[in-house]
């Protein structure tokens, strides 16, 4: 919120008789009594020239006038009399008009105790004086002493004047301002909600003042992290913008984009979409080249790059060739953010599986990235590697190895004597090395180069650090558990150093630890690791984050796997709770919380439970992810399972049907999870007794699986008993014979006598060619 740079002048004109009235007054009385002189009447003269030059607007000669009065004042009348502070005052005036802030502060600081003296502590030029000394101090950004003068000067104004005088309130904005750029965001707020409803009182809704209050307000919620409530106060705070400023103004632009800027961080996808295309719109419209670097091109790119996920790729891809287009003509095509931009569309076209055109547009802007930054720049290689990702995902495996030699070739060349440090470009080789899945070559190198790194930089250098974590990845994706722990144990000693115990990067290396420790089954130790570094996520991400939200689901997943399954319920169902509530149905961490919540009541025989939880959020899945995603079709599967466990045979069929259509849509209609699905599906038809179905289905799985996996697999030696089983049930005991030798004879074969399988297979021929049976 900008400071109020008037008001002194505005207290000036309410509180104070002008210098050359006030003499003028002194000097009819003096007439009066017929005592006039030489001496007055210069004084006179001067201090009406001091004023005139005021009037009109001439500061820095009204300022040479009121100092020469001051000086002759001070001589003949004191320091301490009244017409010498009035004087001052005057000066104060000419000084604070011309932006001569420093001086107006030194002044104030010397005139204040005066007038205390002169005029009292609530003496009406003393609050003045003391107005000026504020404004002195808010122009110079010295916002401490702000804060303290704002606490002196409230209290005296709402005695003098009033709590709803214009002035307390301007005062009151000075103290809520100065509180927000020291971030004391928590007392911001609190005095901006009890400023803004008697500033609405007294000035009206629609008034500026107001709504630069309101502004600062809902920036200070921003800051808080407190969007539900940023979002409220824009809603309300829009419309009156629009009808005082206008629709297409620049405050009304800022407030569209940060309202999206709160609805996205609320997962509000939908809504902030609307809001970011009228301020795309806009951008359009009405953006100019100088304005190249608008805060909401930057939040238009942040959103963009948010929606860069499962399910919003189509609408990503859109927005950002409008937001690469708007780049190109403000900034021009080889400019570095719109080299920035086109990488995200790249990224965006590689997150939804179009990789022949994200490749043709790394192609497109290597060479403008090798133009702007030069070939070998961290930049350039970058993109070279994320085009021998690109290679890789379309199996052209001699291309994107040549990608990654050219890469590695140009990261590993001597580096002159002007650069500081080759960190960087170490850091970028062994990127490239993990992408190329080449581990056992990047610990080789890191183990070659850290020493020199740290000899050279320090143990703690940040750098150092983070090529400690790559060299700790790279131990956990060969397996070396405790070489990688003896690694992360080092870094978390130096983060914790360096940068404290509740850095995120501090806590991001526990994190990792107490992963290391579940990998090599210390699930304990692992499970009290998170329980240590659990408070300080919630201390500093918030009890809502969803930084907190992982690490209350790898503790859950610690605790499961000690089969402290109540436990870890509890914390997947907490958990859950709030990302539903913060974050949404529809976020990827709800679903994956929710997904574990449900095979863990499964676990524990809450079957009814797990049926209404299946039932509550299969809707979500299915808009999220579609009808086709692997995650929606394990959903199915836990569904099918509990429905047979509460012996709901009908809907569990019907659930198979629905599973097995998208299965055969997606793997095929001989994958072996297809052929499984059905198998189930034609024994609960056999339980319902529609044996006749569940024969025509047993006969469909046996001809598939006998094609994709021979006749003696055991799988179909399996649809062959099944089907066995069934025809015996409809007393067709001649070919159910058939079918039942046959699963015997390839059980015998396939899995020794001994095996439960062939003894059940052997037991159904039996039966089938007991007399009883012929009968």
């Amino acid at each position: 919120m900008k400071p109020f740079l008037f008001s002194a002048l505005s207290f000036a004109l309410l509180f104070s008789t002008p210098v050359a009235g006030r003499a003028q007054a002194a000097e009819s009385g003096k007439e009066k009594a017929g005592q006039k002189n030489p001496a007055a009447e210069a004084d006179e003269k001067a201090s009406a020239a001091a004023n005139a030059l005021y009037s009109a607007g001439q500061y820095a000669e009204a300022e040479k006038a009121a100092r020469a009065l001051v000086a002759a004042r001070t001589q003949a009348l004191g320091a301490e009399a009244r017409e010498t502070l009035e004087c001052r005052i005057l000066l104060l005036g000419a000084l604070y008009a011309q932006g001569k802030n420093a001086e107006v502060e030194e002044e104030c600081r010397i005139v204040l105790p005066l007038h205390i003296k002169l005029f009292g502590a609530e003496g009406k030029d003393t609050v003045f004086c003391q107005v000026l000394l504020l404004e002195a101090l808010a122009a110079q950004d010295k916002n401490a002493e702000v804060v303290e003068q704002c606490r002196s000067l409230i209290p005296l104004q709402v005695k003098v004047l009033g709590a709803e005088s214009k002035y307390t309130l301007e005062t009151r904005s000075h103290l809520a301002h100065a509180l927000s750029q020291q971030k004391k965001w928590a007392e911001a707020e609190a005095e901006y909600r009890s400023l803004l409803p008697l500033q609405v009182k007294v000035l009206g809704a629609e008034n500026v003042d107001v709504l630069d209050t309101r502004t600062s307000l809902a920036s200070t919620l921003r800051q808080e992290k407190k969007w539900a409530e940023a979002e409220a106060e824009y809603h309300i705070l829009l419309p009156l913008q629009i009808k005082m400023l206008g629709a297409e103004t620049k405050g009304v632009l800022a407030t569209r984009t940060y309202l999206a800027h709160a609805l996205s961080q609320q997962q509000k996808w939908a809504e902030a979409e609307a809001q970011y295309r009228e301020v795309l719109l806009y951008c359009e419209r009405v953006l100019k080249p100088e304005e190249q670097r608008h805060p909401s091109l930057s939040e238009l790119v942040d959103f963009v790059r948010d929606l860069n996920r499962p399910g919003k790729h189509a609408v990503a891809e859109e927005l950002c060739r409008r937001v690469v287009a708007l780049h190109i003509k403000l900034l021009g095509p080889e400019n570095h953010f719109t080299l920035s931009l086109r990488s995200t569309l790249a990224s965006i076209l590689r997150g939804a599986g179009k990789f022949t055109e994200a490749e043709a547009e790394y192609r497109e802007m290597l060479p403008l990235f090798a133009k702007v930054f030069g070939a070998e720049s961290q930049f350039t290689l970058t993109q070279r590697t994320s085009l021998a990702f690109m290679l890789i995902q379309q199996k052209k495996d001699a291309e994107a190895k040549k990608e990654f030699d050219q890469v590695l070739g140009l990261a590993s060349r001597a580096r002159g004597p002007e650069d500081e440090s080759p960190l960087p470009d170490v850091s970028l080789t062994m990127e490239t090395l993990q992408g190329m899945g080449r581990d056992a070559e990047v610990e080789t190198l890191l183990r070659q180069h850290l020493p020199a790194f740290i000899k050279t930089d320090g143990p703690d250098h940040r750098e150092v650090l983070n090529l400690q974590t790559t060299l700790i990845s790279a131990l956990k994706a060969q397996e070396k558990y405790a070489e990688a722990e003896s690694e992360c144990r080092s870094v978390i000693a130096a983060r914790t150093r360096v940068l404290g115990p509740e850095a995120e990067e501090t806590l991001e290396s526990r994190s990792t630890l107490a992963m290391l420790l579940s990998q090599t089954d210390r699930e304990a130790e692992a499970e009290l690791e998170y329980r240590q570094v659990l408070p300080l996520y919630t201390r500093v991400f918030g009890a809502e984050s969803e930084s907190t939200l992982t690490q209350r689901l790898f503790l859950a997943s610690a605790l499961r796997q000690q089969e402290k399954y109540p436990e870890a319920a509890r914390e997947y169902r907490e958990a859950a709770d709030i990302s539903v509530r913060v974050l949404g149905t529809e976020n990827d961490l709800t679903m994956t919380l929710i997904t574990l919540l449900l095979d863990l009541r499964k676990r524990v025989d809450q079957d009814a439970d797990t049926s209404a939880l299946l039932r509550e959020h299969q809707p979500v899945f299915l808009k999220t992810y579609g009808k086709d995603h692997p995650k929606v079709l394990h959903l199915q599967e836990t569904l099918i399972r509990t429905l047979i466990t509460q012996e709901n045979y009908a809907e569990a069929a019907q659930e198979c049907r629905s599973l097995a259509a998208a299965q055969t849509r997606v793997l095929g209609p001989e994958a072996q999870e297809t052929l499984k699905t059905r198998r189930t599906l034609g024994v609960e038809l056999v339980k319902l007794d529609r044996n006749a179905e569940a024969e025509i289905e047993f006969r469909q799985v046996l001809a598939l699986a006998e094609h994709a996996f021979g006749a003696e697999n055991p799988d179909t030696l399996e649809y062959c008993h099944l089907l066995a089983a069934c025809l015996a049930t409809q007393k067709k005991d001649k070919e159910a014979l058939k079918y039942a030798q046959r699963a015997y004879i390839g059980r015998l074969k396939v899995l020794g006598k001994d095996h439960e399988d062939t003894k059940q297979a052997n037991q159904l021929v039996d039966e089938l060619t007991k007399p009883a049976a012929k009968a």
